[in-house]
């Protein structure tokens, strides 16, 4: 007899305290013998904050890299730093597109379809907000 690994539920007191210690917790690094660049680093926050901290393994950190390197060179041939022919460009949209449906970052991942990836990744962006308007004086959670 086999089991199955059980999903949390995303409306689960557990769920909550883990979003609200995700939100706290300093950025996810990088995996060791992985590069980004510093002007890498707002589209690996990007990517990395799109799923719940808690669903990210070493491979799809790896891939993450290159989908946040992916999207800062497209981001600096539209400020006009980098010159790309048309084919080029087509590639790198082509493997941002890849990258994101594979990493489940993309729009109906995060914010489409109701399911419990989707809300434990809802809870912890609320979590994240509000730990950033937090003064530290009274604790405050997602549920007061």
């Amino acid at each position: 007899m086999t089991t199955k690994a059980t999903r949390k539920r995303s409306d689960s007191t557990q769920a909550r305290v883990e979003a609200m210690q995700s939100a706290a917790a300093a950025a996810i690094e990088v995996p060791e013998g992985v590069f980004i660049y510093p002007e890498d680093a707002p589209f690996w926050k990007a990517v990395t904050e799109a799923r719940p901290r808690s669903t990210w393994t070493t491979i799809d950190l790896m891939h993450a890299a290159t989908l946040a390197r992916t999207l800062r060179d497209m981001e600096a041939y539209f400020e006009g730093e980098a010159e790309l022919d048309v084919g080029t460009f087509d590639k790198l949209s082509r493997r941002a597109m890849s990258l994101s449906r594979m990493l489940h970052v993309h729009t109906l991942a995060t914010v489409g379809r109701s399911g419990d990836a989707a809300g434990l990744a809802a809870l912890e962006r609320d979590a994240r907000a509000q730990h950033h308007e937090d003064d530290g004086l009274i604790p405050k959670g997602p549920v007061q």
